[in-house]
């Protein structure tokens, strides 16, 4: 074997390793002065829905997904501005529409160059998800009260919950912090094709996601959605970012 070829196999050998090497929870850092990072979840395939009738079995490839929410800090440095009620640094970025997180991600892929966007709904729930978590696709009444009332925003915030620093609390068991216990958090879209509710298949209705925990049974908790219009906001929901390879 010549020399050039020996190095070109080695230099084949070695990209093949490193990238097979890739493990669930490898960080990787945003080209930006803040401090944000993405992880690795590896892909699988997720089920979606609650009965046979509108269950959707989806094949998802490898994706890197926020560690934590979009931090005001962040959203500061690319935009500019800060819309968020509860400020501060280091917590979630909130009152952001869905409109105004395409625009931001626009300006973060122009300076980075990099292609950064929302999770779909199912990355989003796949990289929530753990063995004890169940996907509810539509709320019951209580479960709905609750989260309207939770997602009222500034002086209609009657109830006085407020986001939290975004590295608060323990992360998942893919590395991620703030999916169960922070702000809701927009979708680029639904691809579950769980699409009873008309307005979900609207353009003018994006989905949020959100978890919460059965009283009856606290060991279990439910993977919900909800449609939310793009153009609302509300100081309990912000986003976090997927990152294209």
């Amino acid at each position: 074997m010549s020399k050039v070829r020996f190095l070109l196999l080695s230099l084949i050998l070695t990209v093949f390793a490193s990238c097979s090497s890739l493990k669930e929870g490898e960080r990787q850092s945003i080209k930006t002065t803040s401090n944000y990072n993405m992880v690795l979840v590896k892909g699988g395939t997720i089920t979606m829905g609650t009965d046979e009738n509108s269950q959707n079995e989806l094949k998802l490839e490898d994706f890197y997904i926020g560690e934590t929410e979009v931090t005001q800090a962040l959203w500061q440095e690319i935009m500019g501005n800060n819309p968020s009620q509860f400020k501060g640094n280091d917590l979630p970025v909130e009152n952001v529409s869905w409109n105004d997180c395409q625009v931001f991600v626009q300006k973060l892929n122009a300076k980075t160059g990099q292609k950064f966007r929302l999770p779909t709904e199912a990355e989003w729930e796949f990289a929530a998800r753990s063995k004890n978590y169940k996907s509810c696709a539509f709320l019951d009444d209580e479960m709905l009260n609750t989260m309207i009332q939770s997602l009222n925003n500034n002086e209609n915030n009657k109830e006085g919950i407020k986001p939290h620093n975004v590295m608060q609390g323990e992360a998942n068991e893919k590395g991620l912090f703030g999916m169960e216990d922070n702000v809701w958090e927009w979708c680029f879209d639904s691809e579950c094709g769980i699409m009873n509710n008309n307005e979900i298949g609207s353009e003018e209705f994006k989905v949020i996601k959100g978890i919460v925990t059965n009283n009856n049974t606290p060991e279990t908790k439910y993977i919900i959605r909800y449609p939310f219009h793009c153009r609302s906001i509300s100081s309990l929901l912000g986003f976090r970012l997927v990152l294209d390879k």
